[in-house]
């Protein structure tokens, strides 16, 4: 997500978050990690979205 984000590819990092937090995923998740997505996904999302 963090290369992706770096090429200012923010639509294909926000689908790859939604991707990683969709349940059964990741069998054990963790919250940290689940944390850290949400943020890039949010970050992404306000980088490739018109205000």
């Amino acid at each position: 997500m963090s290369a992706l984000a770096d090429l200012g590819r923010f639509e294909e990092v926000v689908a790859l978050g939604d991707e990683a937090l969709r349940p059964g995923t990741i069998p054990s998740s963790n919250p940290r990690i689940e944390e850290d997505i949400l943020s890039r996904r949010l970050l992404a999302l306000a980088s490739c979205t018109p205000m």
